[in-house]
């Protein structure tokens, strides 16, 4: 018995970690999920045996269920033939799902020359993806030295594909325009890590139109309760 991809039973090493992007090396198709897992049970309550798991409407997808636990699995190799075509499904699947994300986005997100726009695309680098640099082109003022000195903190660690990052989704909550050439936005993100918790952060953003271009301003993190009471006190 072994841990092995539900699709071409490819052996997946035990002392690798499995994250929700990892992949199979045999045939390319996630491996953190429902599929590999030893809770899944088609038939039971969410297809799961773990009753505290959340729905997942994907089995074949990657997730990011705390209760993930690789299923051992007799050695039950599959034919070069099934082999190739799990590989050539694995590939369609995820190319559509690129596709269909793009097209979901930019239907979506507000235009990058836009105050809205323009706070978004700072909150994805700085908060979702991690990246600073790229945060730092949507700055000014204020906001470019926080960035700046953030970069200078970190140094040499280099924040990768292979870093584990914490999910973040986000909503807006509040819009305050001051004249046609400045704004404010109040966010709050949700943040996950895995083995703990989920925490809420609120960001206030400032924007301002600089040279003709939208640019965040300045920036603040607050815990919803900070925020709350500096509301009360105007």
């Amino acid at each position: 018995m072994a841990r092995r991809c539900h699709r071409c039973r490819a052996a997946v090493p035990d002392e690798q970690r499995v994250g929700r992007r990892d992949t199979c090396a045999g045939c390319g198709s996630y491996l953190h999920c429902c599929l590999n897992c030893t809770h899944y049970e088609r038939g039971r309550h969410n297809d799961c045996r773990e009753p505290q798991a959340e729905l997942q409407a994907d089995r074949e997808h990657g997730n990011f269920c705390e209760h993930f636990a690789f299923a051992d699995r007799a050695e039950t190799p599959a034919s070069p033939a099934a082999g190739a075509r799990a590989r050539l499904e694995a590939l369609f699947a995820k190319k559509t799902a690129v596709l269909l994300l793009f097209a979901l986005l930019a239907a979506c997100r507000p235009a990058l020359d836009t105050p809205e726009g323009v706070a978004e695309r700072f909150l994805d680098e700085h908060y979702v993806n991690m990246d600073l640099t790229a945060a730092l082109d949507y700055t000014v003022g204020p906001a470019q030295q926080k960035v700046e000195h953030e970069r200078k903190l970190i140094g040499d660690q280099m924040i990768d594909a292979g870093t584990r990052k914490p999910r973040v989704t986000y909503e807006r909550l509040e819009r305050r325009d001051e004249g046609s050439e400045r704004a404010t936005f109040v966010y709050e993100g949700s943040i996950r890590v895995e083995g703990a918790s989920a925490f809420t952060r609120r960001w206030l953003i400032n924007v301002r139109r600089e040279a003709g271009a939208w640019k965040v301003s300045n920036f603040q993190e607050f815990e919803p309760e900070e925020k709350e009471a500096a509301d009360e006190r105007r």
